[in-house]
């Protein structure tokens, strides 16, 4: 008979050093523990080459789950948009020779950070050389990071565009938000609709001096993160007939601001001013829905015979869950970007908790998110169930050691809940994560809380007696195993390695 699997995603969950900045190793976490070391479990690669990313670059959740679904490393967008700037192609893009020609004022709104996960500030400062070929009036809308990099380091970035800026009048930062209100992904309105206020309309708070500002903003206990969207430079709004150009390349933290920009039928608030934008450009497709407002000009990659896909063509029936914050991430990008279900593929989707920031209630959705999971294995409708944790991550992501650890806590509740159900159900576990982070709390380099995610391996356990073909794998390894457990042919485009025997 063949066997059902569940393969649990434990968001940010890294293999790091035992010590007091370890929320992991800190948490009383008694079925995680007893699974490892009964089980036992393998090291799994989860940063820079080994997913498709520079060196020296750590992973995250979309990359992660790109890979994971894939069976192969893909090769991450910001190294193909690196390789276009470094070569010079992309000067010669129609949509950028367009704008050129035809707009006297131009739009520049990216994340200023050297965290690489959403978008690369060198992108963005690049971009400003290419832009200002024809001298328009070049409006630049910072959004400042803190959360993939220091939580201070916005205040050093700026000055690195500043100094770029010179003394080239027409130039001008026209606001600065930090990500928590432009970059929103979990439907929190009121945060986009400051940062358009910002970007669009010129109608947020004034202030003179950047440097200044980030610093007021420093003094109270405010990060970069959490920076109000602020306007500068008398800068009162974008007109018909700019410019416009984002250089995110990651889609879902750019989705809610772009379509409070572009789409015509958006009501989540007023917009009290509407630019008609000529040719807007992005650097890649965020939806098929935005691609028909924003034009990319990096064209998706098309990622055939991912696990879920292989699942549905042996007509297999799957089902995804998660919360909010991860939702996209065990769908979208596990799926290979593809928005729309495989047939017999089924999801569930539940609201993450409406608090500023997840350190306050740490078990966020995690609960509820086990009780869909364990209600479904019961029914045993579907061979291939994936679901994601977000705790380890999201809490993590609040620098908030004791909260992180409680986040852990709850996860832990719910996998020895689920394990149990599986053993009952005929479901082989697997435990694994795409990308390290709770288990690194502390920079003791910089003596302030570490935000960002890690260089470190994650782990990968399956809950039951089996031999592991290697000792360290990557995460394109993962559908791999999964379709061998689930005794389907593994497809050549694969080229991950199944890691057991």
């Amino acid at each position: 008979m063949r066997k059902k699997v569940l393969v649990c995603i434990l968001d940010g969950w890294g293999l790091g050093k035992n010590n007091s900045h370890n929320a992991i190793f800190l948490a009383k976490k008694k079925n995680f523990d007893y699974l490892t070391k009964k089980y036992g479990y393998l090291k799994l690669k989860a940063s820079e080459n080994d997913v498709g990313l520079p060196t020296g670059q750590f992973g995250n959740s979309e990359v992660g789950h790109t890979n994971i679904g894939a069976g192969r490393i893909i090769l991450q967008d910001v190294m193909r948009i690196s390789k276009s700037f470094s070569n010079g192609e992309i000067k010669n893009k129609s949509s950028i020779t367009n704008i050129l020609e035809k707009c006297k004022r131009i739009h520049i709104v990216g994340l200023i950070s050297k965290g690489g996960v959403h978008g690369h500030q060198d992108h963005l400062f690049d971009l400003i050389d290419i832009l200002n070929k024809n001298k328009p009036n070049i409006y630049i809308h910072c959004i400042l990071d803190g959360r993939d990099s220091s939580p201070i380091g916005g205040k050093e970035n700026l000055r690195v565009l500043i100094k770029k800026i010179g003394k080239r009048k027409n130039i001008k930062i026209a606001s600065i938000s930090g990500r928590f209100f432009a970059m929103d992904r979990d439907n929190r309105w009121e945060r986009i609709e400051k940062a358009y206020k910002a970007i669009i309309e010129g109608s947020g708070p004034k202030k003179r001096k950047y440097l200044s500002a980030i610093s007021e903003s420093y003094e109270k206990h405010i990060t970069d993160e959490f920076f109000e969207p602020t306007n500068f430079n008398g800068y009162n709004g974008a007109k018909d007939g700019d410019g416009f150009f984002i250089t995110n390349y990651r889609a879902d933290r750019v989705r809610e601001i772009l379509s409070s920009i572009f789409d015509d039928d958006f009501d989540y608030f007023k917009r009290n001013k509407r630019p008609k934008f000529f040719n807007p450009i992005s650097m890649v497709e965020y939806s098929k829905r935005l691609k028909k407002k924003i034009k990319p000009i990096f064209e998706s990659i098309q990622i055939k015979k991912t696990l879920g896909e292989v699942v549905s063509c042996f007509g297999l029936k799957q089902l995804r869950v998660a919360e909010t914050e991860k939702y996209a991430h065990v769908t979208y990008f596990l799926n290979g970007g593809v928005e729309e279900k495989f047939n017999g593929e089924d999801r569930i989707l539940i609201p993450s908790p409406r608090v500023k920031t997840y350190d306050m209630k740490p078990e966020m959705s995690a609960f509820e998110v086990r009780d869909h999971v364990i209600e479904n294995i019961k029914k045993k409708k579907y061979d291939l169930i994936i679901t994601n944790f977000a705790n380890p991550d999201m809490v993590g992501h609040t620098g908030n050691i004791e909260a992180t650890v409680k986040a852990i806590e709850a996860v832990d509740e719910c996998i020895g809940k689920i394990f149990e159900q599986c053993k009952k159900n005929g479901y082989s576990l697997i435990l694994t994560s795409d990308h390290g982070n709770a288990e690194n709390m502390f920079d003791e380099k910089k003596n302030i809380a570490c935000t960002t995610h890690s260089l470190n391996l994650v782990p990968f356990t399956i809950c039951e007696k089996i031999n592991y073909s290697i000792k360290t794998g990557k995460l394109a390894d993962i559908a791999p195993t999964v379709l061998k457990l689930l005794g389907l042919e593994i497809p050549t485009e694969m080229k991950g390695k199944p890691l057991i025997k």
